[in-house]
C-alpha cells in the first residue's frame, strides 16, 4: 500500500496536471466550438427563396455553395465582460440560437447580441443573392457565389473567392481580399477599405487576365498591378461621385469597378495568395 508521502506526491502531480490542462481545454473550446444546425424551411419553400440576409453584432460568417442539401450551422461563445463597480450579479443563462425568418423571397438570419460571439457556416445555392452585415466585430468569408454579394463588416476582414456576381464590399476596420471572376464585372461593383489593420492596410483584388472593366481607384497609398493589360495602361484622373479617381481600362474597358482605400495601397493581381 502506498505511503502517505507517495499519495501526497501523486495528488500534487495530478493537481499540477489538471492546472496545466485547463488552459489547453479552454483554448480548444474557443477554437473548436460546437456547431448546431439551424432549422431550415422544407425543400418546397426553400426553392421559392432567392436571397439570404444576415445581420449580427459579433459574428463570423462563412459561405460556400451547397452541393446537396442546404445547411446552416451555428456556434456561439460568450464574450468576456467586465463588471462595473456597484453592478448587480449576473444571472447565468443559456446562449440563444440565431433567429430565422422568411419574408417574401428572403431568408433572414439575425445573430444580434452584445455579449455573445456567433459563428455561422452556411451552405446555400450559389445563385442566391447574399446581403451580409456585421455591426460589431467579425470576419466574412465567401467562396463560389454566382449571385450578387453585399458584405459590410464594422470590425473584421472580408475575404471573397471565386465571386461570379457583382459585389459591394465594405470593411471599416479590416482588410479586403477579393477574387472576381468575369461574371462579377458584367455590372458595376465597388469595394471599400477604411482603415485596414495595424500590420496590413492593402486592398487586394484579383481579376482574370481577359476580363473587361473600367477600374476607378481612390487610394491614400500606391497603385500597383501584375496584370499585363494594366501594366501597359496609363491611369488618368477623372471626377466621379464628387471625388477624384484614377481610371484605367482593363482590356479596353467595360463595367465600372470602383475601389477605395482610405488609408493604404491598392493591388490589382492575377490571383490571390492562399
Amino acid at each position: 500500500m502506498p505511503s502517505r508521502s507517495a499519495q501526497s506526491l501523486c495528488y500534487a502531480v495530478l493537481c499540477l496536471l489538471l492546472t496545466a490542462l485547463a488552459p489547453a481545454q479552454a483554448w480548444a473550446q474557443e477554437n473548436n466550438p460546437v456547431y448546431y444546425p439551424l432549422a431550415l424551411p422544407g425543400p418546397a419553400q426553400l426553392a421559392s427563396l432567392d436571397t439570404l440576409m444576415v445581420y449580427g453584432d459579433f459574428l463570423d460568417i462563412r459561405i460556400s455553395p451547397s452541393e446537396d442539401a442546404a445547411q446552416i450551422l451555428w456556434a456561439a461563445q460568450p464574450l468576456p465582460h467586465t463588471d462595473p463597480a456597484g453592478s448587480l450579479p449576473l444571472i447565468e443563462s443559456e446562449i440563444l440560437s440565431p433567429t430565422l425568418n422568411i419574408t417574401d423571397s428572403r431568408l433572414i438570419i439575425r445573430a444580434e447580441s452584445t455579449h455573445t460571439h456567433y459563428s455561422l457556416n452556411i451552405a446555400l445555392p450559389a445563385t442566391w443573392r447574399y446581403q451580409l452585415r456585421v455591426y460589431g466585430a467579425g470576419d466574412i468569408e465567401t467562396i463560389g457565389i454566382n449571385g450578387n454579394l453585399t458584405a459590410w463588416s464594422t470590425g473584421g476582414n472580408i475575404t471573397v473567392r471565386e465571386q461570379a456576381g457583382r459585389v459591394s464590399l465594405t470593411a471599416m476596420d479590416g482588410v479586403v481580399r477579393a477574387q472576381l471572376l468575369e461574371g462579377a464585372l458584367t455590372g458595376s461593383s465597388a469595394i471599400t477599405m477604411s482603415h485596414g489593420v495595424a500590420d496590413d492596410d492593402t486592398l487586394i483584388v484579383a481579376l482574370p487576365d481577359n476580363a473587361q472593366a473600367t477600374i476607378r481607384v481612390r487610394a491614400r497609398g500606391t497603385l500597383s498591378s501584375d496584370i499585363p493589360s494594366l501594366q501597359n495602361e496609363q491611369a488618368s484622373a477623372v471626377e466621379f461621385d464628387f471625388s477624384q479617381y484614377l481610371e484605367m481600362k482593363l482590356n479596353g474597358g467595360g463595367a465600372a469597378l470602383t475601389l477605395r482605400n482610405l488609408q493604404g495601397d491598392v493591388q490589382l493581381l492575377r490571383a490571390l495568395s492562399e
